[in-house]
């Protein structure tokens, strides 16, 4: 292991580990989302760049993901990321993971469907890099939090 890493991670006592599974079709975007897991210090980031890929990451038998962000647009029937939501959320290895759906579409009856669909946070893709930032770091915090308290 780098020795640089281990300084860093005995210097944070509030790092937890954390794997992020990350759909998004826009490279330059992929490419800002990374930065940003990578400063929250995730261990692991996934991108998944087609509608096959996203499930067969979800499939394979590891640690759930505690982070999954998906762009509602990442399809073309947009209802599919709705039912890829529900899909998690009934799945019982993903209750403690955190949803988070980016979109450029921000009409009340897509965010309505969205949180019915159990994601925890809904952002327009306009939203600034650091409050996204703060906004996956609480959706992380929380679903663990929620996991210790049962």
């Amino acid at each position: 292991m780098d020795t640089r890493i281990q300084e860093n991670q005995q210097l944070d006592n509030n790092h937890v580990p954390f794997r992020v599974l990350l759909m998004e079709r826009s490279e330059e975007s992929r490419a800002a989302y990374v930065h940003i897991f990578e400063e929250l210090g995730a261990d692991e980031i996934d991108v998944s760049k087609s509608f096959a890929s996203t499930f067969q990451k979800l499939a394979v038998e590891k640690a759930p993901y505690d982070l999954i962000v998906l762009d509602e647009a990442f399809w073309v029937d947009k209802r599919i990321g709705l039912r890829l939501c529900r899909a998690v959320r009934n799945n019982e290895n993903y209750e403690h993971t955190a949803l988070i759906m980016i979109s450029d579409d921000c009409n009340s009856a897509l965010i309505e469907d969205a949180f019915r669909s159990g994601i925890d946070e809904f952002l327009p893709k306009y939203t600034s890099l650091k409050e996204f930032k703060q906004l996956s770091r609480s959706a992380v915090e929380e679903r663990r939090n929620a996991t210790l308290a049962l």
